[in-house]
């Protein structure tokens, strides 16, 4: 069999794009609810306290992407006693993470939230309650990663869109039931009920890939020669993902530092606001992964760089679809679902916008060097620019510049790692088609570009309201697909796309005439 098949990348695709639809419609409803339920201060810092635990878990985020892509590479050359034994020595390094984040998150974590965050101090009980439960739940999320590489590798999405939908029909639950609490002991609740929600999911993922991958089952072994080359590429990725998470959270206690937990509650509204569309293009990431790896396994690069064209042109204008209708009506969109328009929030999400398109980006290109196995440069380049933000940050706020700056020196800086990256692609995979890439880049750029600013105008001439909100993205759906199916498809793939079609048509027809009258 095909190790790729574009049938099953597109099912997997539509699976994840729909899990995103219904995730995003539960995961905006919900977070509308948690803030009415806590209030601006306790939503502040319920995602300021839990961001410092999710920093403290940044070696498990290395060890993530190099388990990722060796129980992937292994399953691509069909060795099941080498597959077995890498993932049980994933599992076993994940254990052992598991183990000094518990001992980090208890001691500097700690004295970091008792002594250097900006919480008022009759909420301080509360905010360690919600470090606590984040602790827990970061520590199940460790021991879980190997699991959902397996999930991944054996691509099957149609399984993580289930469960994550069941997900984000919990943690909903858990914001409704608030209701049951007084406003002062909700914040204690959410988290120990948030931390019940992840138990849940955890446990569904694991009984899943244990009944149905033998890899799966923990097998007594100590396998050196296969955790050297593990360990040695999650720790070139630690250095990256430090500094990137640095650059992330570092973004909120910063502004807390100077602004204090309202300003981090903006910045955490609008990171819901990103992180749902982000998802979107992300998880079609997902889904062209697994097969970007498998090529490299192989050696077929010529293939290997028509998916990574295909991913990028299709996550992008995915992207597009999802935010431009939101870019330019962010103020109604933002007051429909809030109640209200905080102070900062529409600015930082448009920021946040441009910040994920061109992130998108730049993942799809780091996919492409993880598969070499060899991420020490572009680990280096990208990690150094993050680091280097943070000072910029800093310096910007000192002055007494709007908070504004900080996502701007943002997009600044994945601009600049984006550019560096394509540059180490091509050094490290010297048959990689960079032409091509530029080239499909310009397209999705074009018509991205193009749809804006057909879509602009209109915002002036037509009322914010639902009707014209959904108008303005059923206008901009049908530019981009109709400019991608002139420009981004060949030949073949515009004829499957005018059979698949007429298929459709032929189909609906016929069953219209079966139905009695």
């Amino acid at each position: 069999m095909s190790l790729v098949s574009y049938k099953r990348i597109a099912q997997n695709a539509t699976a994840l794009y729909l899990r995103m639809i219904v995730t995003m419609v539960l995961g905006l409803y919900t977070s509308r609810v948690v803030l009415q339920m806590l209030g601006v201060s306790d939503f502040g810092i319920f995602g300021l306290v839990a961001g410092i635990a999710g920093m403290l878990s940044i070696i498990n985020t290395s060890m993530a992407g190099a388990t990722s892509r060796y129980i992937t590479y292994e399953l691509a050359k069909g060795d099941k006693e080498r597959l077995s034994q890498t993932f049980t020595s994933a599992l076993q390094i994940h254990i052992g993470i598991a183990a000094i984040f518990l001992l980090l998150a208890e001691t500097i974590g700690l004295w970091f939230v008792n002594t250097q965050l900006v919480i008022p101090p009759e909420r301080m009980d509360a905010a360690q309650w919600v470090y606590q439960c984040s602790i827990f739940t970061a520590i199940l999320t460790i021991t879980q990663v190997p699991y959902n590489a397996a999930l991944f590798a054996h691509e099957r999405m149609s399984v993580f869109a289930y469960i994550e939908i069941l997900n984000s029909v919990l943690k909903l639950g858990a914001a409704l039931v608030l209701v049951l609490w007084d406003s002062e002991s909700r914040l204690i609740w959410y988290a120990i009920i948030s931390l019940l929600v992840s138990s849940v999911i955890l446990f569904i993922y694991r009984i899943y890939c244990i009944r149905h991958f033998a890899e799966c089952h923990l097998r007594r072994m100590w396998r050196p020669e296969i955790l050297k080359p593990m360990l040695s590429f999650s720790a070139y990725d630690l250095y990256g993902n430090v500094c990137g998470l640095s650059f992330y959270q570092g973004t909120n206690v910063i502004l807390n530092l100077f602004f204090g937990v309202v300003i981090n509650a903006a910045s955490s509204i609008a990171n819901t606001v990103s992180g749902v569309l982000q998802g979107f293009a992300f998880k079609i990431i997902m889904a062209f992964k697994p097969s970007i790896v498998k090529l490299y396994a192989v050696g077929e690069i010529h293939e290997m760089s028509r998916i990574i064209n295909m991913a990028t042109m299709l996550s992008v204008l995915l992207m597009g679809v999802s935010s431009i209708p939101l870019f330019f009506e962010m103020d109604y969109i933002i007051s429909l679902w809030l109640g209200s328009t905080p102070e900062y929030v529409v600015p930082f999400c448009r920021l946040l916008l441009i910040y994920c398109t061109i992130g998108i980006i730049n993942a799809i290109q780091i996919q492409a060097v993880h598969a070499t196995g060899n991420i020490k440069r572009i680990t280096f380049v990208g990690g150094t620019i993050n680091l280097l933000t943070m000072p910029a940050m800093y310096f910007a706020l000192y002055l007494d510049l709007s908070p504004i700056t900080a996502y701007i020196v943002q997009v600044t800086a994945i601009s600049l790692i984006s550019v560096f990256s394509i540059l180490i692609v091509k050094r490290q995979i010297r048959d990689f088609e960079v032409r091509s890439y530029i080239a499909a880049m310009a397209k999705v750029t074009l018509i991205i570009l193009g749809t804006a600013i057909v879509i602009y105008p209109l915002t002036f001439i037509i009322a914010p309201s639902i009707i014209s909100l959904l108008a303005l993205y059923l206008l901009t759906t049908t530019i981009v697909a109709f400019a991608a199916y002139l420009w981004c498809l060949d030949d073949n793939s515009r004829q499957r796309v005018k059979t698949i079609i007429t298929k459709r048509i032929l189909s609906f027809k016929k069953t219209k005439q079966d139905i009695p009258q």
